[in-house]
Parts: C-alpha cells; structure tokens; sequence
C-alpha cells in the first residue's frame, strides 16, 4: 500500500538513500521508505530538515510536499514542474460553480455528511446495546438528523442558497455533537466543538485527524487537476481553498470523529493531547484510508474510494456524470 508520511517532530531530518526517503528523528532509529510507495510527504511545525535531493526526487516522482504549521493547517505545496493545470477541466469547474445547478452538488454533500454523523452516532450506540445499555435517548436525536435530510433534498431555493444550506448543516453539527457529550460518546467532559486555539485534547486529536483528511483532499484534488480554491459551499472564505473544504465535509465524521472517539481514554481528563494520542491519531486515520469499503460494487480502499470519487467530480463539471456520496456503513 503507498504511503502518505507526516512529519511532526522538532529535529527531523529528510534526506535520500537510494531509491529510498531516509527519516531520521532525533533521539530514534531512523527509517526507510521506498520512493515508489510514497504518495504525499507532509511537513508540519518547525525544525524538520529536507535535503535538496529529497525535495528534486519527490518532485520527479509527482510526489507532493506539503509544508504545514504545528497545528496541521496547510501552508504551502511543493511539486514538480510538469504537473500543470488542467486548463480545459478548470475552465468547467470555474464555470459550473458560478451556475445555480451547483446547488445540487453541494445539496449532496451535505446530505453525505449527515447521514455519515447520523451513521457515527449508530455505530458506538450499537455497541452499547450489546451490552445491555439503554440508549433511547438517542431516537430523537437520529430522528432530527433524518428530517434535516430530508429538508436538504427537498430543498430548491435559488436566492442565498448556501447560506440556507448552511443553516441545515449547523443544524445538524449542534445536534451531533450535543449527542457526543453524552456518556457513551466523549462523556460531560466535552463541552462541545471548538476549531483553531483548543484548549482541551478531544478538539486537539480532532483537529489533528481534520489536517490529516485535507492532506488526502488536497493530493486527490491535486492528482486529479482541479482548482482547489473553487468550490461550491464555502465560497465565503476568500483566500481558503474551498473545494478541499467541500469535499472534506462528507468523510469527517467517519475517517476522523469516530477514530478520535475510539481513542478517548487516551484524552479525558487532560488539557493537552499527549505525543502518544497524536502518533495514534495519525496512524488511525492513515489507518482508516487504508481499510476496505465497497463501492460501485467492488471492494476497495477508502483512499482508493476518495480518488475515484473526485474524478467523478470531474465528470460533474463536464456535465457527464452526476455526484454520489460515499455513506459509511455501521
């Protein structure tokens, strides 16, 4: 299976053995990766060290590096000189966003990741039920989501509406994280979603888990040719790649919300996640993408599922295809 590296450590040091990535972190034994199974190397907070000869063969390979802060949030993206723009595709891309019918794709979207956090809430209930524990409590809060999906289907305004959208989705997301508070969930503890500046691990590992799913945005949309800063709901963040933005709202739930649950006896009851917790963050989520899923009638893994998926957008912009989102399975 390629590989997606990330780079967290302050002393680190990127160099080439070969035909091989050499990392090599302070204070560890170092480790060796065949160039020919690396997809995306990424780069995070200060003091990490790359040889000009690493950055010149990841480059000839079409491998990106992704350079970002200490708290995830991309910065910056190096390549190599022959990936170009997709003149024609973004040509329709820009054209199709600024068109009524992408509405409808973004209608799409947002119905993913509500049914997906709905399918999060299922999942860890399910367990619980096997052991014997009630969790009616939960009905009127699956049945809240169910309407909210029903009222983003049927929706057909056509004068601000994304910002009508929008409102079903934060609908949704107080629902949904309302519901994580519970015990069963994050616990009490939790006292809800909090983005850049957290003070709490839980929104730490989750912030974490979302810079690593923008990484795997990013190199699909990348590979694919499409313009990152064009998309179809977050187009009021100028200067914020809105597309990466769009597509990440269906998987964070399943690829993220639910790998940070599974780890919360790693977070309650401390204000700082634990180098430990972000290493198991990371390789959940690296994880995750490597694990199977069944689409279009074949088995396949979630990274393969992502890329596939953004070249059907690709069609979308043509008008040649229509978009389906990917709704995880509890």
């Amino acid at each position: 299976m390629v590989k997606h590296i990330a780079i967290q450590s302050y002393g680190s040091s990127i160099s080439i053995t070969g035909a091989r990535l050499f990392v090599s972190i302070k204070g560890e034994e170092g480790v060796e990766i065949p160039l020919n199974r690396l997809k995306s190397l990424k780069l995070s907070g200060r003091g990490a060290i790359i040889s000009s000869n690493a950055i010149s063969e990841c480059a000839k390979r079409g491998i990106p590096i992704y350079i970002c802060d200490w708290n995830g949030r991309y910065i910056s993206q190096l390549s190599g000189s022959h990936e170009h723009a997709v003149v024609q595709l973004r040509k329709r891309q820009l054209e199709y966003v600024d068109r009524l019918s992408s509405r409808d794709l973004a209608k799409l979207i947002l119905y993913g990741k509500v049914k997906n956090q709905k399918a999060v809430l299922q999942y860890f209930a399910k367990y619980q039920r096997k052991k014997g524990v009630s969790v009616d409590w939960l009905e009127s809060a699956l049945n809240s989501l169910d309407s909210i999906v029903k009222s983003i289907l049927a929706f057909s305004g056509e004068i601000e509406w994304r910002s009508s959208l929008l409102g079903f989705e934060g609908s949704a997301a107080s629902i949904y994280w309302n519901a994580l508070k519970n015990d069963i969930y994050f616990g009490d503890s939790f006292k809800g979603r909090v983005g850049r500046g957290a003070g709490d691990s839980i929104n730490q590992a989750l912030n974490l888990g979302y810079s690593i799913l923008e990484t795997y945005i990013w190199n699909a949309i990348h590979l694919a040719g499409l313009e990152p800063y064009a998309g179809v709901i977050h187009t009021d963040r100028p200067g914020k790649p809105a597309l990466i933005l769009d597509l990440m709202e269906e998987y964070r739930p399943w690829m993220v919300d639910r790998i940070v649950l599974s780890l919360k006896s790693h977070l309650l009851g401390t204000e700082r996640i634990s180098e430990e917790a972000r290493k198991l963050v990371i390789s959940g989520v690296q994880k995750a993408f490597e694990s199977i899923h069944p689409y279009r009638g074949k088995k396949l893994h979630i990274e393969v599922i992502l890329q596939r998926q953004v070249y059907r957008l690709c069609g979308v912009f043509y008008q040649k295809s229509s978009y389906k989102p990917i709704l995880f399975k509890w």
